[in-house]
């Protein structure tokens, strides 16, 4: 192997994502980069925003090849370093349910990891933004933030015996507020429970409510699910959990560049895996076509 041309490649690892599992894993991640790569340098993270900062001064400093070691959070933080740069992302998912991964590869071992990186392929995804903050993979309105806030203490992915029974009770506990939404060719005025706003397939504990995204079309995929009632939702989580709920007359699903978005009062919502309240009543949601480069199969 010639390692004279290797990439110089910068490792910022979350030691708190997948319940420490990122520390825990560290000595066998730095082993299999130190064996591959003549040039990785490592970096902890220290708490929220930890990891923008450190992947901004990886590029000033002349790394190619960004490493994210973590889950969907810190991968979309060490993204928001490097945005708009000919800097690459890579990534080892060691979180819970790693859904901006699903879009890179189906592999997760080391091995399979430093070869995709060695390889060098790379290519450029979508970005969404919202306020100063950025995604990477999907946004999330409504009894999914509700779910998500329910099964957090269940480390592990979720099963559809889970999808049943936290869904029940986030149903029960889910207020159908009522939203006025703009997409570049349509405005809607109604009450929904589910409002997802997809660059990548998968969201949250693995519901697939936009099927058909492209990470790299310049267009959002956005699924909202008009409010039925507790039964039926349940009945619509198990079906997303399946990507077999496209068929109901209740969820339709759109495509569009941006998205401004109308409430009664500020709201919470799930980006990339973190909760987040909306500061004011309306906000808007751009694509920002083709600005991440990243290290693909």
């Amino acid at each position: 192997m010639n390692r004279n041309n290797d990439p110089n490649i910068k490792i910022i690892s979350n030691p708190s994502a997948g319940v420490g599992g990122s520390h825990i894993n560290l000595p066998e991640i730095r082993k299999h980069f130190e064996s591959a790569f003549s040039s990785v340098d490592f970096s902890l993270t220290n708490g929220p925003g930890d990891a923008t900062r450190l992947a901004e001064e990886s590029v000033e400093n002349g790394f190619h090849i960004v490493v994210a070691v973590g889950g969907d959070g810190t991968i979309r933080e060490v993204a928001a370093g490097i945005l708009g740069t000919e800097a690459a992302l890579a990534a080892v998912p060691v979180g819970i349910q790693n859904n901006f991964y699903k879009s890179l590869s189906k592999n997760r071992s080391l091995n399979d990891i430093v070869g995709m990186i060695r390889r060098g392929k790379t290519k450029l995804f979508d970005t969404g933004s919202i306020g100063d903050g950025i995604f990477i993979n999907g946004l999330e309105i409504g009894i999914g933030v509700e779910f998500g806030k329910l099964i957090n203490k269940k480390q592990r992915e979720a099963s559809l015996k889970d999808i049943i029974y936290y869904g029940f009770k986030a149903s029960s506990h889910y207020k159908c507020p009522k939203y006025k939404i703009k997409l570049d060719n349509t405005e809607l005025d109604n009450r929904y429970e589910v409002i997802s706003i997809g660059i990548g397939k998968h969201f949250g504990r693995g519901f697939k409510w936009v099927p058909y995204s492209i990470e790299n079309d310049g267009l959002f995929d956005i699924c909202l699910v008009r409010c039925v009632g507790k039964y039926k939702s349940v009945n619509l989580l198990q079906k997303a959990f399946l990507g077999k709920h496209i068929d109901n007359r209740n969820a339709v699903l759109y495509r569009s560049r941006q998205i401004l978005i109308n409430t009664s009062a500020p709201i919470e919502y799930n980006l990339d895996g973190d909760l987040y309240k909306s500061k004011g009543k309306e906000f808007l949601i751009r694509i920002k076509p083709n600005s991440l480069r990243v290290i693909t199969e």
